[in-house]
């Protein structure tokens, strides 16, 4: 059987990344945020989600590739993908985002071995399609850190 597992892509710097949409809340294409003063290089500010607090993340910064990587640039609004998974609430501000594609499971592939190891951490996998690469992301390992103890 060829199950097939939905992505929401989007891109970041010069390449073309997913999460699995069932990680996915919503997208947010202007979203704006308040910094907060002393927080990690990753964490952007807050932003209020129909009163509900989010940490905006920026997620090149967050992979290591440092926010040379972004082609927005602040003070431009991101575009923000809010984790439904996330407990406190997330969202990660990324460059653009792209459409939803529906790939076989077992098309994924190996993360390269000449990846960076901090990279590898967050790397799923990577799929070829339409003679590019979609490297996908693991969520669960991109949120650790961030989330409440004991949260589910």
């Amino acid at each position: 059987m060829n199950d097939q597992v939905q992505y929401c892509t989007f891109r970041l710097g010069g390449a073309e990344y997913a999460l699995e949409v069932s990680d996915v809340q919503e997208v947010l294409r202007d979203g704006e945020w308040s910094v907060v003063p002393l927080a990690p290089a990753s964490v952007l500010g807050l932003m209020n989600l129909r009163g509900q607090i989010v940490t905006v993340v920026d997620l090149a910064t967050h992979l290591g590739l440092g926010p040379q990587a972004r082609i927005r640039r602040m003070p431009l609004p991101a575009v923000n993908i809010v984790l439904s998974a996330a407990r406190p609430p997330l969202s990660f501000a990324v460059d653009d985002v792209g459409d939803v594609v529906t790939l076989a499971a077992n098309s994924l592939l190996a993360p390269p071995a000449n990846l960076d190891q901090h990279a590898r951490a967050f790397v799923r996998g990577v799929h070829l399609a339409d003679q590019h690469l979609i490297t996908v992301l693991e969520t669960s390992a991109l949120l650790e850190g961030f989330l409440d103890e004991g949260s589910t």
